[in-house]
């Protein structure tokens, strides 16, 4: 398959490896390695993986995906895979990695995982975080910033968001 194949499609994520001319693919076929002009798909447990984003931690590729949770990617192997807490799913539709913190959005919260000591955060909304429907992760000076479908909603790296839903009292 050329590289036109495997950027057709919707829900394409592409990404260059920092280092070295390979790019990695992922959308509705599968998850390829492009570089020199050859693609070549990528399986895990010779099963096809259809990744949603990418972000480097080093020189070691995170990703989302559509069913398989985060996964990690290696030099030519998938080295990991990071289970997310059951209430969050195991759809990824986005991932920010920033210093040393991975930050990964399902359709039911937010999951901040320490890449260092592996303590893993969760946010849903039992804490505060209204808006599901994230699409898009930023962080700048010391702020989560969500992309969603109703807006912009901020974050704090260092604090939970404050639950501020009314307790179903009668």
């Amino acid at each position: 398959h050329g590289i036109n194949y495997v950027l057709g499609g919707g829900g394409s994520a592409v990404t260059k490896h920092p280092a070295i001319d390979t790019f990695f693919l992922g959308n509705k076929h599968g998850f390829f390695r492009y570089s020199s002009g050859n693609t070549a798909p990528i399986l895990w447990n010779n099963r096809t993986i259809y990744p949603t984003c990418f972000d480097w931690y080093r020189d070691t590729l995170w990703m989302g995906t559509l069913t398989n949770g985060l996964l990690a990617y290696h030099n030519g192997n998938i080295l990991e895979q990071y289970p997310l807490e059951d209430k969050l799913g195991n759809t990824v539709r986005a991932i920010k990695i920033h210093k040393n913190y991975l930050i990964a959005a399902t359709g039911s919260g937010l999951m901040k995982v320490d890449l260092k000591t592996r303590s893993v955060d969760v946010l849903d909304e039992t804490d505060g975080l209204h808006q599901r429907e994230i699409v898009g992760i930023e962080v700048l000076a010391g702020f989560i910033y969500l992309a969603t479908t109703k807006g912009l909603v901020q974050i704090s790296m260092k604090e939970r968001q404050p639950n501020n839903a009314k307790p179903n009292i009668r």
